[in-house]
């Protein structure tokens, strides 16, 4: 039997075809998507667009920025360079464009700033100075001389207006960009005859105070030139101390009589508010030389019986200078004593060797209390009292300290009673029944104690002293400015 052949069968490839087509389906959506999303770039200036620099002022540009953009796929983070261009003249006056630009997609994108540089100051005007005198009766004024200058004109002295009248002279500049300066001077005819010219007048009223300035005067000739230099001036002063003086100006140049002017000075006294009794039985507690330390120890008692207290401090324990804010604080008063309080030795160094030394050091405390409480006081004790006799190295220091400080506004408290611990080695019984006696032989309603809270035996007695007091009646209180003073007898 004959073999018959096969002929192979073709295979159908309908995979690839289907492949095919959905490549081109997705090349034309793509193509449409691109087209529809229409890319490109966003050329943005960071900043004002618009803005004004100061003539002067150093131009910093803020740059913009580029973004790709588009409806369908919208920001694209893509890198794209921009460049900017900033004109070389941009500190001239006037507007300028900085221009920005960018390529993207084969397409070029540009941005601009309008900077407009613009001057805002105000030119110098400046008056040649020519003494108080700038006329005289024959010639009349004679013009000393000005300049102009602008930071961007430069000179403008030519551009000066100057206007006359009978007793002034007004001037007025403007730079090129409006900006307008006036300046006048006031036309003084010189004298015909030397003079003396008193600032403040021949008579002026002063508030005690440690130190007195003179006001000052004006001498010329008669060709009207200062000639301060031939004046002299005499009379005293001592402007802690109320009263008239006289103080006499003599001008005399060598040629012609001499001219003679007198000024009257009057010291006043600043007012301090008047001392008032209590209406009932009153215990001032008052604490010298501290604070120290048994002061903390002090305060709790005061604290435990809510009583207040008065502490004339010093500084001469450093350490417990923190302490002063802690009475301040309290509610107790805060007054002087004496920084250094040295009242032993007999040279420059002792608070009673001058009356300046005394309030130098005065002041001296005074600073540190305000810098501990942010208050200033006007109240001090005079180191042992306005009575002591430590002072007597300087003859008649005390009477003129007692008179000179309350004229400069400050008030001084002694004391009525006095608790004998000065010194020490005492017992707290002792202090308690020398204040109790002292207390109880005051006739007038209000005692003043003293004490120290440098002494632990004082201190210690404090407490049996409050008892015994609020026990009888007796109300305690803080000095202030209106309470007694007890002034003691000067005896320097």
């Amino acid at each position: 039997m004959a073999e018959t052949a096969v002929k192979p069968v073709k295979k159908k490839r309908p995979v690839l075809k289907v492949i095919i087509v959905v490549l081109i389906v997705l090349a034309v959506l793509i193509a449409a998507a691109v087209l529809y999303d229409g890319r490109h770039a966003e050329l943005t200036v960071k900043g004002p667009a618009e803005i004004d620099l100061a003539y002067g002022e150093k131009y910093a540009d803020a740059g913009a920025e580029a973004r790709s953009v588009g409806r369908l796929f919208g920001n694209l983070d893509t890198q794209i360079d921009v460049y900017a261009y900033v004109p070389k003249d941009i500190a001239e006056l006037g507007g300028h464009e900085v221009k920005y630009i960018c390529s993207y997609l084969g397409r070029s994108y540009e941005a601009v700033r309008i900077v407009t540089v613009v001057d805002r100051v105000n030119p110098v005007l400046e008056l040649v100075y020519s003494g108080d005198f700038n006329a005289t009766v024959d010639k009349g004024f004679i013009e000393p001389g000005y300049t102009a200058w602008d930071d961007h004109d430069g000179d403008i002295t030519s551009k000066v207006i100057v206007n006359i009248s009978d007793d002034m002279v007004y001037y007025s500049v403007s730079d090129s960009s409006g900006n307008t300066v006036f300046a006048q001077r006031e036309i003084l005819v010189a004298p015909t005859e030397p003079m003396i010219e008193l600032i403040g007048g021949p008579e002026i009223t002063v508030t005690a105070a440690i130190s007195f300035e003179d006001p000052g005067f004006k001498a010329y000739d008669a060709g009207g030139s200062r000639v301060n230099e031939y004046v002299t001036v005499e009379g005293e002063i001592t402007p802690y101390i109320t009263g008239d003086y006289e103080l006499t100006y003599t001008l005399d140049t060598g040629f012609g009589p001499p001219v003679v002017a007198v000024r009257k000075v009057t010291v006043v006294a600043k007012d301090v508010p008047a001392s008032v009794a209590p209406s009932e039985k009153t215990i001032y507690l008052t604490f010298d030389d501290g604070p120290g330390p048994y002061t903390e120890q002090l305060l709790d008692i005061l604290k435990k019986y809510n009583v207040k207290a008065t502490f004339f401090v010093t500084a001469q324990n450093p350490d417990y200078l923190y302490l002063i804010t802690r009475e301040y604080s309290e509610g107790h008063t805060v007054a002087v004593h004496t920084y250094s309080h040295d009242i032993y030795s007999k040279d420059e160094n002792n608070v009673y060797s001058s009356v300046e030394a005394y309030y130098n050091d005065f002041m001296k405390m005074r600073d540190v209390i305000y810098e501990k409480t942010g208050h200033y006081t006007d109240m001090f004790r005079f180191p042992g009292g306005s009575s002591n006799t430590l002072s007597r190295f300087n003859p008649g220091i005390m009477t003129t300290l007692t008179q000179a400080m309350p004229n400069m506004g400050f008030k001084a408290f002694d004391w009525n009673v006095s608790s004998g611990d000065a010194e020490g080695g005492r017992k707290p019984e002792q202090i308690k029944k020398n204040v109790i006696d002292g207390v109880q032989s005051v006739s007038y309603g209000y005692a003043v104690v003293l004490q120290h809270d440098i002494q632990d035996f004082s201190v210690e007695a404090v407490e049996d002293i409050l008892k015994w007091g609020l026990e009888n009646g007796y109300k305690f209180a803080a000095l202030d400015m209106t309470a007694p003073r007890t002034p003691h007898a000067v005896f320097n």
